[in-house]
């Protein structure tokens, strides 16, 4: 590549016009930043190739899926190279610089997706398919939501599955004071909820499908969607931050998510309502 005909270029010049003689040593408080641009720009020109329609974006189109696209390849090669790789928080505050407008769970959501559906047959193309329609169909929902004066909302559905009967029915009792559930039953050893939360707290529900023994269960499953538009109390607005414990019995205090990704419980003294999650 003409590339590293040019890098080495470099190097002899520096050589030649102070008189020095540089070593791997001289970069090593750089190395792994190089690595890491050089692999950046590696993944954008993937991009390019895998996916050429992505030239006949208009220009906002165009940045945001190559910026989100070539991210979500660094990471996958970045790993199996045992390079360090940003996390999807460090990725959001790197995406804002250009401007792209995109939380960090809509960009944990489409990780998520790239890693399971689509990284295994190395298909780059479907992913930028799914991604596109996924930012499109988000920014549409949320621009929606400003233009009617309302926190974006979504819907989710939880199935889960207890050890035992008794504690599908502890779960179940324990979990309906919860401010954003409209529907929380058991039956047998399986419990079913509807929820209407904020888009913010998307990370939130769908949690438990990793960590279900946080909610006394051995499995979890959430679907989430916008098209359902179901009522809980803080949908109607009938909820006041005055219980100095969730009604499902957490601290929010002592939880390891406060003040970082969750801005608290909206029942309780610590809910934070200005803070961005």
């Amino acid at each position: 590549m003409k590339l590293f005909g040019e890098l080495e270029a470099v190097i002899q010049q520096v050589e030649s016009a102070l008189d020095v003689r540089l070593t791997d040593e001289d970069f090593a408080d750089g190395w792994e930043e190089l690595l890491h641009v050089f692999t950046h720009e590696a993944c954008h020109a993937a991009v390019s190739h895998r996916v050429p329609w992505i030239h006949e974006l208009d220009e906002e189109d165009h940045t945001v899926l190559d910026e989100v696209l070539a991210r979500l390849l660094e990471e996958r090669i970045g790993l199996a190279l045992g390079l360090y790789v940003h996390s999807p928080e460090e990725q959001v505050r790197e995406l804002s610089r250009y401007p792209v407008e995109i939380t960090v769970e809509q960009y944990e959501h489409l990780y998520a997706e790239w890693r399971r559906r689509y990284w295994p047959a190395r298909d780059l193309e479907g992913m930028a398919s799914y991604a596109l329609s996924y930012l499109r169909r988000e920014g549409a929902a949320d621009d929606t939501a400003r233009a009617a004066g309302q926190e974006e909302r979504l819907c989710a559905v939880l199935v889960g599955s207890a050890p035992t009967s008794e504690k599908a029915e502890a779960v179940a009792r324990n979990s309906q004071g919860c401010p954003y559930v409209a529907f929380y039953a058991a039956a047998d050893r399986m419990v079913v909820a509807v929820f209407a939360l904020p888009r913010s707290k998307r990370w939130w529900i769908e949690y438990p499908q990793e960590h279900p023994e946080l909610l006394g269960l051995e499995r979890v499953v959430v679907h989430v969607t916008d098209r359902i538009e179901p009522s809980s109390p803080w949908t109607r607005g009938d909820v006041t931050p005055t219980l100095s414990l969730a009604p499902c019995g957490t601290d929010c205090e002592r939880c390891p998510q406060y003040r970082g990704r969750c801005s608290g419980c909206p029942a309780t003294t610590y809910d934070l309502p200005g803070m961005q999650t």
